[in-house]
């Protein structure tokens, strides 16, 4: 019997300090939520042109898989060259904390992407109900 051990990896400051520029103006149930899913989670990480890390929370049995909603902020910052890169903090069917995508849209993978530089902004596709992107 081989047994396959995921590799938990805690937040890093670049990490925490997206989260935290997200979270400040996020409404309340869902900031709430969010900071829950934050001190109970594991994260497994995979690189893309950008960055995705996909979050597993303590606990909480992720129902199957009927695609990501985005929170109601993202943000932007910069990659060292000035390239600028979009953060996008996606949920589950259950409000649930799911994705972090960090993307780069200039050509060249992620640099080191500048923690100084992060904006957090309301996401383009927010109804303003608290519920942007849900699926039924």
């Amino acid at each position: 019997m081989v047994i396959r051990m995921k590799k938990i990896h805690l937040l890093n400051d670049l990490e925490n300090r997206i989260f935290e520029v997200i979270a400040e103006d996020l409404p309340p149930l869902e900031k709430s939520q969010l900071t829950y899913d934050l001190q109970h989670l594991t994260t497994v990480r995979r690189a893309s042109a950008g960055e995705v890390i996909n979050f597993e929370i303590e606990g909480y049995d992720r129902p199957p898989y009927k695609g990501q909603n985005p929170y109601s902020m993202e943000g932007s910052m910069l990659d060292e060259d000035g390239a600028e890169l979009c953060i996008i903090p996606f949920k589950d069917q259950n409000g649930r904390l799911l994705e972090l995508e960090i993307i780069r849209w200039e050509d060249g993978d992620m640099i080191n992407p500048q923690i100084d530089t992060i904006r957090a902004c309301l996401a383009p596709s927010y109804s303003g109900d608290g519920n942007s992107g849900d699926m039924a």
